[in-house]
């Protein structure tokens, strides 16, 4: 079939090709969409991640003293200082492990199927994002929670993040520590909400409404085909008559009026 003749069959079917389209879009929408609280809002499960930073220190190696005292000066040994940006990483598994898992659900209830909490050592500048690691090995742990909706990721990661300090507290206590031999914890940013990729819910709105504007699509050229099958077939069956030319006619002409003569 060329694209002439198929642009000529919508033509004639413009119609039901614009009832096609309205009814793909009704259909689409309902699929994708549903009506609550008077407004439109996607059937698609929507998640939320919000994200808090704590940067790790030490008394031994504060964050803004250019030099520190060497003991080994003083008649002293050295002592082996803890390397912070691998200490990030630790603590993120231990965030992320079960460690802390049963805390967080005394305090902020059962975590659901959709619901998560983990942590990853920050790797680029602020403004980047961990999907995207970076080269930087960096002495920040960035703490997640996730959740359906903002309100209980928030939730999620500010008690993880408490249950981190007071782990991390209780730890030092239980080991008895020295102040100024103990890993300092500071929260850097508070938690920042992030909605998560939702593109996968374009997929079935062009999936449900291009099949079903499909389906009106092949409804028209079933028609048209039925229809032009038809057609012959009556003509067959009714005859073709040929139209009677002047000579014919005049001669049917005489022979109706030829009796008449006669009498």
């Amino acid at each position: 079939m060329d694209m002439s003749r198929i642009f000529r069959v919508l033509w004639e079917s413009k119609w039901l090709a614009v009832t096609g389209v309205i009814v793909a879009v009704l259909v689409a929408l309902a699929a994708g969409f549903r009506v609550e609280e008077g407004s439109l809002k996607p059937r698609a499960e929507r998640s939320f991640t919000a994200s808090t930073q704590v940067m790790l220190s030490g008394a031994g190696i504060p964050l803004y003293q250019a030099q520190a005292a060497d003991p080994a000066l003083e008649g002293g040994a050295a002592p082996r200082e803890q390397n912070l940006s691998t200490a990030a990483v630790m603590f993120a598994y231990i965030i992320s492990g079960s460690t802390l898992h049963d805390e967080v659900t005394k305090q902020a209830g059962p975590l659901t199927n959709d619901e998560t909490i983990n942590a990853v050592q920050r790797t680029t500048q602020p403004s980047g994002s961990e999907e995207f690691p970076g080269r930087l090995n960096l002495p920040i742990v960035e703490i997640h929670g996730t959740a359906a909706t903002p309100e209980r990721a928030v939730q999620l990661a500010q008690t993880t993040t408490e249950a981190f300090h007071s782990y991390v507290l209780e730890q030092q206590e239980s080991a008895k520590l020295a102040p100024d031999a103990r890993v300092v914890l500071a929260d850097i940013r508070g938690a920042a909400v992030t909605e998560n990729d939702v593109s996968s819910v374009a997929a079935p709105l062009i999936a449900v409404g291009g099949g079903t504007f499909l389906a009106f699509i092949a409804l028209i050229f079933i028609l048209d085909n039925k229809r032009r099958t038809r057609t012959p077939n009556v003509r067959r069956s009714v005859g073709d008559p040929e139209p009677h030319g002047i000579d014919g006619a005049s001669a049917g002409r005489h022979e109706v009026l030829e009796p008449a003569s006669r009498r």
